[in-house]
């Protein structure tokens, strides 16, 4: 599963889909690492195993990341 949510580029979600064979995902979580709902400073839904940005992430977001 891949969360796709920040990125503007088709060619991702055709590439992830098509040649990968990954389930794609857009699950809104904030770039510092808090969960959009208002419930900050929680780990990242473990929905995904791979979460695609096109700029650069914070420690914050880092840090929020699940173990694995």
């Amino acid at each position: 599963m891949i969360n796709a949510y920040c990125t503007e580029y088709d060619i991702v979600h055709k590439v992830a889909k098509k040649m990968l064979n990954f389930r794609i995902k857009e699950i809104e979580e904030d770039h510092e690492g808090g969960v959009i709902n208002g419930e900050g400073g929680k780990k990242l839904k473990e929905d995904w195993d791979i979460t695609w940005h096109d700029l650069g992430i914070t420690a914050d977001f880092l840090s929020k990341m699940q173990n694995y």
